[in-house]
């Protein structure tokens, strides 16, 4: 839990949408009780690529913030075209840790995958960048 939830996980994904309606004004642009939706990035993304160039646009997931975080400051490094910084990653930790038991049962993460995959189209219709 992020400590302004008060719902297990599987709870508070069935109640999004209603609580995402009676969110107060001042709490509205953190949408702190958005979990799937914000994870929807092609939806996300698309207003910034009909802007930018795909090529001036880079995407990090954060799983490799935590598994491989030379190698994901390696790539930002030469997106921006600077010289690499290799002591960037050192020193992360955690800033904002979830609590004991929240772990997401097996058939939770089925039906998000199901769930994910259904709107997953919209991810594989984005450009490529040609980096």
């Amino acid at each position: 839990m992020n400590r302004m939830e008060t719902l297990d996980f599987e709870d508070a994904l069935e109640q999004e949408e209603a609580r995402e309606r009676t969110v107060p004004p001042h709490l509205r642009y953190a949408r702190p009780h958005a979990y799937f939706s914000r994870g929807l990035y092609a939806t996300m993304l698309r207003p910034y690529l009909d802007l930018f160039p795909r090529e001036h646009i880079l995407c990090l997931k954060f799983e490799d913030i935590i598994l491989q975080p030379g190698d994901l400051a390696c790539r930002l490094h030469r997106f921006l075209e600077v010289a690499p910084r290799p002591d960037d990653m050192l020193g992360l930790d955690v800033v904002n840790p979830s609590e004991a038991g929240d772990a997401m049962s097996d058939d939770l993460r089925q039906r998000l995958r199901h769930r994910g995959f259904a709107r997953g189209s919209a991810v594989r219709r984005l450009p490529r960048s040609r980096r």
